[in-house]
């Protein structure tokens, strides 16, 4: 008896495990090609020389990383007023979004 359960559990195992390969597949096979270029930090590299000195910056585009303590007050106000009402009092996601798919 306990060997014919054992077999059980192993034979959903398989077909789960078959079964999510094969789902993985169908969605992988839908899924966009990558683009080398979106994967590329678009930061700007800064070339020092041996004291430190600042000899170049190299990029496409001029930007750094910064700390939020370093953002003006006015700056995360203007990305808080684009967000709804709750944004403050949730944690992150909502449970109806989750409803949906499901």
């Amino acid at each position: 008896m306990l060997k014919r359960i054992f077999l059980i559990l192993v034979t959903i195992g398989i077909i789960g495990l078959v079964a999510g390969g094969a789902a993985m597949a169908y969605f992988i096979s839908d899924a966009p090609k990558l683009d080398e270029k979106l994967l590329k930090d678009p930061v700007t590299s800064k070339i020092l020389d041996e004291n430190g000195k600042l000899l170049a910056e190299i990029g496409k585009e001029n930007r750094d990383y910064v700390n939020y303590e370093d953002i003006p007050d006015l700056v995360e106000e203007a990305f808080l007023a684009t967000e709804d009402s709750r944004f403050m009092s949730i944690t992150g996601s909502i449970s109806y979004v989750w409803a949906v798919p499901s």
